[in-house]
């Protein structure tokens, strides 16, 4: 019997972990994330696994799609949620393994004995086994499946969140590269004016007042061209943060924001649009993992009314006296039920099922308002664009009758002052456009510029799938 308690403890030495430090040194984890570049052969070669190939590398142009891709690889927000889902998933592992069965060992000294042919000693051995009932053990594992679903949901709640933001800040540098070149447009307008008054006014034929406004416009539009390049630099910041790199890595590449569309809403169903919001919404689908693991909960509740049973063989030897024993151990059900725990795992489901049917509703009520929303914008970018075909028009036959000289430079350059205008009233409308299209995406959480379809499932696109344990960064 000694021999068999010596394989067991060898058997079970053999399959046992060994501690490993892994100390998190701060300094070299700054120096990890500084060090963070664009040309990483790693991010390669994640770009060509999720469909976007690279005629040269580094990439010189990252457009929406490649940037979505990069910040997944780099943003530690995702990596943050995906070691979350590891520890979900290692869960699943502990639910599903069975219980142990103890031994015991017991030996007694006798300070006296009749037969001086026998030992003092004797000593027992017992083995006790626990049997589960199987629907504990299914509903543990149920449980713990569900949460695990619930974790990668959340991975992919983390990914859309990623691709939310960057989107904003792609809008927002959009706005600010743009904006920035219109005021510079308007300068060099302006330029021409002042230079023009003041040889007028040299002349006779301009006042003061004239030379002077013109002066001061120059003064303001010279403050906001570079309070705007301010505004360009503090966005390109903003993507870098978003996308997890450095600032200084996006001063070699080109940011191309012309996959910004305003997609008339016509070509949005709205009937497609809700369903993909009803059914693929993430967190909807997270409510529903919610649902099942508190189902499952319940289910392991109401199954622990039933006591396990332990068996308990043993064997003595008892001053020379062989002993065979078989026992058995029953928790008696005297005092209670489990109704404590049944009862809060049922009021658990139902607060589950409330939770869900307000996340229904709220998205029923946020879808319809985003919309709404965009529609509006859509129409005041329609009308923004209309202004500025007329404001065309209208500089055409300026210059028409500047070549035939009926009118002045003066009178030219005020239609184009008019024109840029017009040109910034449409840039603010578009990126109101924009925004309100980022919040309509957010409502049914996934894309909707026509990059993947509607009926797609949004974690699987960018590699989030059930049984995927890889990394899709380089976070530290």
């Amino acid at each position: 019997m000694a021999c068999v308690m010596l394989a067991l403890v060898v058997l079970s030495g053999c399959t046992l972990q060994v501690y490993e430090p892994k100390p998190l040194e701060p300094y070299r984890v700054i120096e990890t994330l500084q060090s963070r570049n664009l040309d990483d052969p790693g991010l390669r070669e994640f770009l060509r696994e999720h469909g976007i190939e690279a005629e040269s590398w580094p990439r010189s142009v990252w457009d929406l799609p490649a940037l979505t891709l990069l910040a997944l690889y780099y943003n530690p927000d995702l990596a943050v949620a995906r070691a979350q889902w590891e520890v979900n998933r290692a869960y699943e592992e502990t639910a599903s393994q069975l219980l142990n069965p103890g031994i015991s060992f017991d030996p007694e000294r006798h300070s006296e004995k009749e037969d001086y042919s026998s030992s003092l000693w004797s000593w027992s051995l017992r083995f006790d086994f626990s049997l589960e009932l199987p629907s504990k053990r299914a509903a543990r594992v149920d449980r713990a499946q569900a949460l695990s679903e619930a974790a990668r949901l959340d991975v992919a709640a983390a990914a859309w969140r990623v691709r939310s933001r960057l989107r904003e800040r792609l809008v927002e540098l959009h706005a600010a590269t743009a904006g920035a070149e219109l005021l510079q447009q308007e300068l060099e307008v302006v330029e021409n004016n002042v230079a023009l008054l003041a040889k007028r006014y040299e002349l006779g034929e301009a006042s003061r007042y004239e030379t002077s406004a013109a002066r001061l416009r120059r003064q303001k539009t010279r403050i906001e061209l570079d309070a705007g390049r301010g505004r360009l630099e503090t966005a390109r910041a903003a993507l870098a943060e978003v996308l997890g790199v450095p600032y200084d890595s996006l001063r070699s590449v080109r940011v191309d924001s012309s996959g910004l569309k305003a997609l008339a809403p016509g070509s949005l169903s709205s009937k497609t649009v809700q369903q993909a919001a009803l059914f693929n919404r993430l967190d909807i689908r997270k409510g529903l993992a919610d649902y099942a693991a508190s189902e499952a909960a319940l289910r392991g509740a109401i199954a622990r009314q039933y006591p396990d049973l332990t068996l308990s063989p043993g064997f003595a030897w008892d001053q020379s006296d062989k002993i065979w024993s078989l026992g058995a151990a029953l928790l008696l059900p005297v005092f209670n039920l489990n109704e404590g725990p049944i009862a809060e795992a049922r009021a658990r489901r139902e607060l589950e099922a409330a939770r869900f049917i307000a996340v229904q509703a709220r998205v029923l009520a946020g879808l319809a308002r985003a919309r709404t929303d965009y529609v509006g914008r859509f129409k005041a970018l329609q009308t923004a664009q209309s202004l500025i075909a007329e404001q065309q028009a209208l500089l055409e036959g300026v210059e028409r009758r500047f070549d035939l000289g009926a009118t002045d430079r003066l009178n030219m350059d005020v239609a184009r002052l008019e024109l840029v205008a017009a040109e910034r009233a449409r840039l603010e409308a578009f990126i109101a456009a924009q925004h309100a299209f980022g919040r309509l995406e957010d409502a049914v959480q996934q894309p909707l510029d026509g990059s993947v379809a509607l009926a797609d499932d949004f974690p699987s696109i960018y590699g989030i799938k059930d049984g995927n344990s890889g990394e899709t960064g380089t976070s530290p």
